[in-house]
C-alpha cells in the first residue's frame, strides 16, 4: 500500500456486529471462527482475505472453484486497468460520451458552456 493511498472504512458484520479487521487495520476475512465470545456471540476471522476474494485460505479461498474465481477477477481488473492506460474503447452512455469528448477538446477550440457538467 502506498503512502498516498487511504484505507477504506471496514464495514460492520451483520452476523457478529463487529468489524472484521486484520492486525494492520485492513479488511479481514468475512468468515467466523469456531470460538465464541463470553456472551455466546460469534468471533470474526482476522486473517487477510485472498486477493479478489472475501475469505482467507482457511475459510474457502484455497479450493479450486475459489481459485478460479480469483483468477477471473484478477484478469478482469488487469483488463480494465489496461483499457484505462491505453484508452481502449469502453461501454459508456452516449450522453456521457459526448460530455467527455466536448470537455476533452482544447479550450480554445470550443466555447465554454456554463450548463455543461464537465465545464463547471
Amino acid at each position: 500500500m502506498s503512502a498516498s493511498t487511504t484505507k477504506q472504512p471496514v464495514p460492520t458484520c451483520g452476523r457478529c456486529s463487529t468489524a472484521h479487521i486484520t492486525s494492520h487495520g485492513n479488511q479481514a476475512c468475512t468468515a467466523h471462527t469456531s470460538k465464541r465470545r463470553p456472551d455466546g456471540g460469534l468471533i470474526g476471522c482476522t486473517q487477510p482475505p485472498v486477493t479478489a476474494l472475501t475469505v482467507c485460505r482457511l475459510h474457502g479461498a484455497s479450493n479450486p472453484r475459489s481459485k478460479a474465481k480469483a483468477a477471473r477477477a484478477r484478469l478482469a481488473a488487469s483488463a480494465s486497468k489496461t483499457a484505462t492506460i491505453f484508452g481502449l474503447p469502453r461501454q459508456v452512455d452516449p450522453a456521457q460520451g459526448l460530455i467527455e469528448e466536448y470537455c476533452a477538446a482544447p479550450a480554445s477550440s470550443l466555447p465554454t458552456n456554463a450548463s455543461c457538467p464537465g465545464c463547471r
